[in-house]
């Protein structure tokens, strides 16, 4: 996904702006000398600037960082702020969120006292970014005699080709210097941003194309003029936004040309307006910092071009009020706030205001007339809503976290809530509920669920754990978020579906980006029912995608510390995974799903394990022979179409002497695409089996160990017996039957009442040698537990292991299940304690 919606994302961006002409170039004479301010404070401030002050310093102590879980600023990084707003600039070092980029991007914005939601706003010219030749805070704030303070920062250097967009579609920086300007008012909400360009040889270009790519949280929704809210591609003279508590917006300073080119896929903004010409006067924009409303940003923004009237009123506190012209394009979104008062600044005009609450009917539209003296007294009701208080807990009362979904002739509606009662706002009707909490739990089903106009219903649900995994515990290795380039699941959201998904050990695997669960899982309360690791799916365009756990987060470093993987082939970014610490998981992710495919991509062959691509083909180092990785994502929930032709390779790797531990995972990149719809069952035994008590380093040592099975749905295992001590050993294990002909089998294949099963087949190597069908109207969790006797078909070491098929559909909880299986039990045939088929 991430491969395929990025390249065709920046495809279209590039065509937009043409690369420049050819035409003699003007003398150079605007690019002066840096000169640092010479009264920049030191040490921490603790305060923000007095009303009429700004000030400009490196930030150097935890009380200046903006706040926030998503806040990336460090000690040396450059602080702009005043009474109302604070801005965090990347200082020296490397950029945030790409490989190949230095400092002087914006990484945080928010006003005092509220949150950041901003991950980057990284300026380019054409597709390269400046590097750091200079950086200078060239105005501390203090004023002058002749001029009021402002706090100014520079950062100039070679523009330098950003190796991600290079490996995707071959986009190079042009052969310029770029200046960036941040320039910061006292009391100003917008930060100014003065941008302008300096030829360096007969190669540099006449113009550029001045863009910015911004990197936004899962949490805030785009606003473009005439477009409204959007999340696809949109033009307008600016974007604007808006959040729970803090908002951005960009625009540029009254550009005749200047018209915004918006394309958001999942949270990153290509920005682009105007081409810059080299040797020439600067542009301007301003990047403004609103307080979660739309009308925050867009007040400041449509006041820089002046004759804006107040447009103010009544409705519910926290509702939004849709601004609209009279041929419905959209001008604005305003907030009510406590008190059940809004305002917006708009040109005068006829205007309509609607009143809209996500789990409400929108309400009546209301005309206003706005003179250029404003108006004032309009009174904006909301639509008709009720709600619905729900709880959720297990057969023995203890609160528990949920899905609920609530189907109407509307749609679907899907929530997930934690282990507290929760209040969902929804619009009157009529619904049918369904609750439940993974592959371990029933499901809680009601029809006619009736939703009253200004009423809310309680209600409190039972789920029954009906699959016993004792000794087990579930993972997901594979999920994403809004730090990942594809998705912008907000990370509260993440883990909220995690837990009401029954996961209880979440890997955090973003596209190039180690993030961490911890603080949302603590913030939510959720410690008791999900533990997480710090990871990454480190996302080589070249050779495919590759997970690595557990990594450590350092925000210092780019990318939180993701490995770069340019240049680099599978085994080489297995080695830069693991750094130094053995222990770390390796996992081949999706390894036949096309252009993020590891084994498609150096197209291997399943019966040989022989790449069909060589080292020069590819363009990277490494040995493409060398499978030092530990796990292989056999069942991906993401890429269906890939299961069979990955489940062979499988097969291949073992029957070879290749101990790859298989798992499960979802990818999910939406919290529609289930956490868990496949995942990983892991054996640490009893006592160690739940997110409280689980030991990491053991948890992962088992996995690589290959004591894991893979449920899409049904959880089974398998355990042979070893005749001399009678004793039974499960996957991952290895038993001995030297001079045995057959060999006893335990199977014990278990699912919840909603999921219909068909049949399981056992496995000698890459042979189905035992099916069982089973009943597929019963609805009883244990479905089969026998002992059966097998032969054995050969003299050399082997493997067994269980598949089992779902019947059908399992509602709505797991839509198509896919086959749950096993990893292999291993067979010594003879007798030197190893397996080497």
């Amino acid at each position: 996904m991430f491969n395929r919606k990025l390249t065709a994302s920046l495809t279209y961006v590039a065509l937009l702006v043409g690369c420049g002409g050819d035409d003699k170039k003007p003398v150079d004479e605007g690019m002066v000398p840096l000169v640092e301010d010479q009264s920049i404070e030191s040490g921490c401030t603790t305060a923000p600037p007095a009303t009429g002050s700004v000030r400009a310093k490196y930030l150097s102590c935890d009380e200046e960082k903006v706040a926030g879980l998503l806040a990336a600023g460090r000690e040396g990084d450059i602080l702009l702020e005043n009474s109302k707003v604070r801005f965090v600039i990347r200082g020296p070092g490397p950029g945030f969120r790409l490989h190949g980029t230095t400092g002087g991007s914006i990484v945080d914005a928010a006003l005092h006292g509220r949150e950041d939601q901003l991950l980057e706003i990284q300026p380019m010219l054409d597709w390269g970014a400046g590097a750091i030749d200079e950086l200078v805070i060239t105005s501390s704030g203090l004023p002058t005699a002749s001029e009021p303070g402002v706090a100014e920062f520079v950062i100039r250097g070679k523009l330098t080709t950003i190796p991600l967009l290079f490996n995707l579609v071959s986009l190079e920086a042009p052969e310029l210097i770029v200046e960036q300007r941040y320039r910061l008012l006292p009391d100003a909400t917008a930060l100014e941003i003065v941008t302008r360009s300096f030829s360096i040889s007969d190669d540099s270009p006449d113009i550029a194309g001045l863009r910015d790519i911004a990197f936004m949280g899962g949490e805030i929704h785009v606003f473009v003029p005439g477009a409204g809210l959007t999340d696809g591609i949109a033009s307008g003279k600016f974007f604007a936004s808006e959040g729970k508590e803090t908002s951005y917006g960009l625009v540029y300073d009254k550009h005749p040309s200047a018209r915004l080119s918006v394309l958001d896929t999942d949270g990153i903004l290509f920005l682009q307006a105007i081409e810059l010409t080299t040797n020439a006067p600067p542009e301007r924009r301003f990047f403004v910092v609103g307080d979660g409303s739309t009308s925050s940003v867009t007040d400041v923004i449509y006041g820089l071009s002046g004759g804006i009237s107040t447009l103010s009123g009544s409705a519910p506190a926290g509702y939004a009020i849709a601004i609209t012209g009279i041929d419905g394009r959209a001008i604005t979104r305003a907030r009510a706030k406590a008190d059940g008062t809004f305002s917006a600044q708009v040109p005068p005009g006829n205007y309509e205001l609607q009143c809209v609450q996500q789990g409400r009917v929108p309400g009546p539209m209301v005309s206003a007339l706005v003179p250029e003296e404003g108006i004032e007294g309009i009174a904006v009701s909301p639509g008709a809503g009720g709600a619905l208080e729900i709880s959720v807990a297990d057969g023995n009362g203890a609160a528990m976290p949920a899905r609920i979904m609530l189907s109407s002739p509307d749609g679907l509606k899907q929530f997930f809530v934690g282990a507290e009662a929760t209040e969902i706002a929804l619009p009157p009707g009529d619904y049918d509920l369904s609750v439940s909490r993974g592959i371990e739990f029933g499901l809680f089903q009601q029809q006619g669920l009736v939703i009253e106009d200004g009423e809310t219903m309680t209600l409190s649900v039972v789920l029954e754990r009906e699959v016993d995994t004792t000794g087990w515990i579930s993972m997901d290795s594979h999920l994403h978020s809004e730090m990942s380039t594809d998705s912008s699941i907000p990370l509260d959201q993440r883990l909220l579906s995690v837990a009401g998904e029954g996961v209880e050990v979440a890997i955090s695997t973003d596209h190039d980006f180690i993030a961490d669960y911890s603080p949302y899982i603590a913030r939510l309360g959720l410690s008791e029912f999900v533990a997480s690791q710090m990871g990454a799916e480190v996302s080589s365009t070249v050779v495919g995608h590759i997970n690595g756990w557990p990594l450590a987060s350092d925000n210092s470093k780019a990318q939180a510390g993701s490995p770069n993987w340019d240049g680099s082939a599978p085994n080489e970014i297995a080695n830069l995974i693991r750094g130094d610490v053995a222990s770390r998981v390796v996992q081949i992710n999706h390894p036949r799903r096309g252009s993020s495919a590891v084994f498609d991509l150096i197209d291997l062959n399943s019966t040989t394990l022989a790449s069909g691509k060589t080292l020069s083909d590819l363009g990277v180092s490494g040995d493409l022979g060398d499978f030092n990785f530990d796990v292989i994502e056999v069942a991906n929930a993401d890429a269906r179409s890939g299961f069979e032709d990955t489940f062979a390779d499988w097969l291949s790797f073992l029957g070879k002497g290749f101990r790859k531990t298989a798992t499960g995972a979802s990818d999910s990149h939406k919290t529609t695409d289930y956490s868990g719809r496949a995942r990983t069952f892991v054996f640490v035994g009893v006592g160690q089996d739940t997110p409280s008590t689980v030991n990491m380093d053991a948890f992962n040592q088992a996995v690589k160990d290959g004591k894991a099975i893979v449920s899409q749905g049904a959880f089974v295992t398998i355990e042979l017996q070893d005749p001399l001590d009678s004793v039974f050993y499960g996957p991952g294990e290895l038993v001995s039957l030297q001079n045995a002909t057959e060999v006893a089998v335990r199977i014990r294949v278990q699912a919840a009442s909603w999921l219909p099963l068909k049949s399981f087949q056992v496995y000698e190597n890459d042979q189905v040698v035992f099916e069982q069908i089973l009943d597929e109207s019963e609805t009883q969790s244990l479905r089969y537990d026998q002992v059966i006797t097998l032969p054995l078909s050969t003299m050399n070491d082997s493997f067994f292991l269980v598949r089992v098929a779902a019947a059908s559909n399992a509602g709505p909880v797991l839509p198509d299940p896919g086959p749950s299986f096993t990893n292999p039990v291993f067979v010594d045939r003879d007798g030197d304690n190893t397996f080497a088929p």
